[in-house]
Formats: C-alpha cells, structure tokens, sequence
C-alpha cells in the first residue's frame, strides 16, 4: 500500500448524505489516492477502530441511530486518538465549536460545498496531527536526553568507585585458592568460586556502564557487512535446539564502518534474540540493500515483546532478564547513530522479534536520518553526546 495513501473511516447512516461525500471525495483532483471505509452507527464505528484497519482522519455524522450530539463525538474519542472531522448538518456553528471542544480536530456543516472545503479540512487536519506528534516526541526526546545524561555521568562516577574494591576482592579469592588448605576444603572452595564468579558478573556490569557513559567516534574503513555477519556468527555460542539459517546478498557493496562496533551490535541482537527462544527455534539473519541503506535484519521465533515493554528496550537500565544491566540496547542505538544509521524492532508477544539495523553507503549526512523511529532510541544516542 502507498504510505502516502489517505485512509478514511466516513461515519454516516443517511443513505443520500454517504452518497455525496463519497462523490464530493471522488472529484476532489487534489485526493486522487484514498481508500475510504464506512459505519452507518456508533457500534460499526467502534467495531471498525478496533479492527486491524488503520486510519488516518474519522469524517464523524453527530447523529447516528445509536447515538446522537455531542455524545457521539465524546464517545469516538474515547475509543481512539486518530483525527476526527464532524459532518453536521443541522448549520448551526456553536454545536461545531462544541464538538472540538469535545475533542474533534475540525467540522463542517453539509450545507457547505463539500467539494471546496472537504480535502483541504482533512489535509489540515493530518498536518496539524502530524506536527503536534513531532512536538510531542521531541519534548519526550528531550526530557529523556536530560535525564540520560546524568545516568551516564553518575554510571561513569560508579564505574570508576566500584571497580577498586572489586579488584581487591578478585585478587583475595586468587590467593585464596593458591592456599593448600583450602584445596582439601570443598565446601570453602565452592563458596570462593562462587564469589569469584560474582565477582566476575560485577566486573561485567561495571564494564558495560563505562561503554554506556563514553562510547567512542568509530574508526571507519570499508568493510562487508557479510564478513561481519559470518564472524558474528563464529563468536556467539548458539544451542542446538536453535536454528540460524542466513540469507546473505551476494552483490552488496563494502561501505564505511568501524567493524568492531558493527560486530558488538549485532553480537548484542543474536545473543538477545537466542536467549529470547529457552525452547529453541528459528533465527533468520537476512542483508540486503535498500535506497541508501545496507540492511541487517535479524528475526528470532522466540517469546517477543510486548507493546509496553516495546517502547522501553532502548531505555538505559531497563531490562527484563534477571541478571540483565539494561545497557545493550541502548549502547547499540549510540553505536548505530554514531554511523548515521537506524535500528528499528517489531515484535510480538510468542511469536517472536525482528531486529534491522541500516547503514548508508552514501555518508552525506543531509540524506539521512539518524537512529530509529523509536524516542527511547534516539534519547539513548542523543544523551551520550551531553554526558561527553
């Protein structure tokens, strides 16, 4: 479907009124690509949003056999955020002013020459829907990029604090075990491996909080994203209750990138993606080229994400893995920004995850846009650059 495509709930249960919207849509030469579905009451109209259908503009008839009045609006905007343009037909300006205090975007009265008014009011509306979102994600963005920031600079305060005692304790159990009394101790000596191996798994956390405060400027050479991909592949221990199977492009071009970041990245995705699947399945990694792009996508048959939990992955320290820092993520989209590139994720829930990374092949930074579609991700690349 062509994203520019219009896509139009008309509400509306007088046979004659459907006709002539539909006619004043049909001969409107500057709405030449719309698809328009219709409810003739308020129960087809709840039935219709909470169908899989997207929408992009609701032209509401207030009077409906079910509902009636300003009721009908309140209750359309209860069951969804997508714009709404009221179609009344009774002239009277006050019940249209009424109604957007209601919530609806707009109205017009069928006394008008739909013709005129029609698609300039929706393509209005959309606009203005279209900034208010941008508006809002760049507010969140920015309070996020604040509040990001100083969880690198205090990560970096606790990294540095942390790892003098932690050196300590790993060289007191290393003499520890070099004692002979303690080699003819097994309960003592299995308590030591374990706050060696504790110790350990706190060395890592601390590792992982300094990559978040200081990621570096990579050191880009041209390079193949395949290469990457089959080293990333050697690296990771894979069970054998999980599948990889590959779909590499024969023909992509070698671009410029720092590999060993590239490699961190996606060693982060597949390891995440394997964990994902305790019962086995399938992994399909997949390059190929796209416009500008040179694209990776990694798709896991494991437990998935759900929604809420969706918009967070990319939020330092949130993690739904018991022993999980919450720092991969968002380590991965700085790296990725770091290129000029995106890294976007689809899930659902027990189906499973796909991960795709893009990276240009044109540098021209006026050509791209940075990171992802999601804010999480984009604060996560943003508050780096304010806590260097």
């Amino acid at each position: 479907m062509d994203k520019n495509e219009i896509k139009i709930l008309l509400v509306e249960d007088d046979k004659g009124d459907l006709l002539l919207t539909k006619k004043a849509l049909n001969n409107c030469p500057q709405l030449v690509n719309f698809i328009m579905d219709s409810a003739g009451s308020l129960s087809e109209t709840i039935k219709c949003l909470n169908s899989d259908k997207e929408y992009d503009v609701i032209l509401l008839d207030m009077g409906l056999p079910d509902s009636n009045g300003l009721e009908t609006v309140r209750r359309v905007c209860e069951a969804t955020d997508i714009p709404i343009v009221v179609l009344t037909g009774l002239g009277d300006e006050e019940i249209g002013l009424s109604a957007i205090k209601t919530g609806a975007e707009d109205y017009l009265t069928k006394d008008m020459p739909l013709n005129k008014f029609l698609v300039r009011t929706i393509r209005y509306v959309l606009e203005r829907k279209r900034v208010e979102e941008e508006l809002k994600a760049a507010h969140i963005r920015l309070v996020r990029s604040e509040k990001l920031a100083t969880v690198g600079q205090l990560a970096s305060t606790v990294a540095h604090e942390l790892r003098n005692p932690l050196a300590v304790i790993k060289n007191a159990t290393y003499l520890l075990n070099m004692e002979e009394k303690i080699k003819t101790e097994p309960d003592i000596r299995e308590n030591i491996d374990i706050i060696s191996e504790e110790t350990n798994n706190a060395d890592k956390i601390i590792s992982d909080l300094l990559q978040f405060s200081r990621v570096k400027e990579p050191t880009l050479r041209v390079t193949g994203i395949n290469k990457i991909v089959e080293r990333v592949l050697k690296k990771v221990k894979v069970p054998s209750k999980v599948k990889i199977t590959t779909k590499l492009h024969n023909d992509l071009p070698d671009i410029e990138m720092d590999s060993l970041q590239i490699e961190q990245v996606l060693c982060n995705i597949v390891s995440n993606g394997i964990q994902a699947m305790d019962y086995g399945g399938e992994m399909i990694i997949e390059t190929a080229i796209e416009d500008n792009y040179v694209i990776v996508s990694v798709a896991d048959t494991g437990c998935g994400i759900s929604k809420e939990n969706l918009k967070k992955v990319f939020e330092p320290l949130f993690s739904t893995k018991a022993k999980g820092t919450g720092l991969g993520l968002p380590v991965c989209a700085m790296l990725i920004d770091k290129h000029y590139g995106q890294i976007n994720i689809q899930s659902q829930l027990d189906k499973g995850t796909t991960f795709i990374v893009k990276l240009p092949i044109d540098k021209n930074t006026e050509n791209l846009e940075k990171t992802s579609d999601n804010p999480a991700a984009e604060s996560a690349a943003a508050a780096i650059t304010k806590g260097e």
